[in-house]
């Protein structure tokens, strides 16, 4: 199981699918409960299925293959605040990865069902950091940690600051890193130093 201070925490995904993003207070007993506002801390779940073509000749999921596990936490966090990347995207604003990492602590495999949960732990005038816990609800297991720090650009690929909506609307739901992905915590790497917030 994972504990629910040193993970994530929360208790087991509802349904099969889709994604809800729930309170993740420390005294939150389980289950958690879907929010219409989004009071700091936050975390979104959601479920991908094990593809065939995603495991390799060891019948297990191929590393690359958490990247996009990852991309879809983060995509689905945002639409459920309301702010799909598309519009973010149409406004002006590329978000790139500029970091990422991974760990991998437990193999998953053809047709397994994960549950990708997606924090924020840091927001500057120019870069989010977002973590990552990939599990397997079926039997509690953890398979991989990781994390990715996004820049924003203009769509000459220049470095822009984040609009001020966005930003506004994210600053609320920033929760300390808990270090996943084996590198230094990302907030400190992006909010210390000579970076711009």
């Amino acid at each position: 199981r994972i504990p629910t201070r040193k993970a994530f925490g929360g208790g087991p995904t509802r349904g099969g699918g889709g994604g809800r993003t729930t309170s993740m207070k420390p005294q939150d007993t389980g289950g958690g409960t879907p929010l219409r506002r989004y009071p700091s801390p936050v975390i979104h779940e959601n479920t991908v299925r094990v593809r065939y073509g995603e495991v390799d000749r060891m019948g297990v999921v191929y590393h690359a293959h958490y990247l996009p596990y990852f991309e879809t936490g983060r995509t689905e966090f945002l639409r459920s605040l309301g702010r799909a990347y598309r519009e973010v995207e149409e406004a002006g604003t590329l978000l790139v990865v500029a970091d990422a990492g991974l760990r991998f602590l437990r193999s998953a495999g053809y047709d397994d069902v994960l549950r990708v949960r997606t924090r924020l732990v840091a927001v500057t005038g120019v870069r989010l950091v977002f973590e990552y816990e990939v599990d397997r609800p079926a039997d509690g297991v953890r398979c991989a940690t990781g994390h990715t720090t996004l820049a924003a650009t203009d769509r000459q690929g220049r470095p822009t600051r984040l609009p001020a909506d966005l930003r506004a609307l994210l600053s609320g739901l920033v929760e300390p890193s808990i270090g996943t992905g084996g590198k230094p915590t990302p907030r400190d790497t992006v909010q210390g130093g000579t970076t711009p917030s």
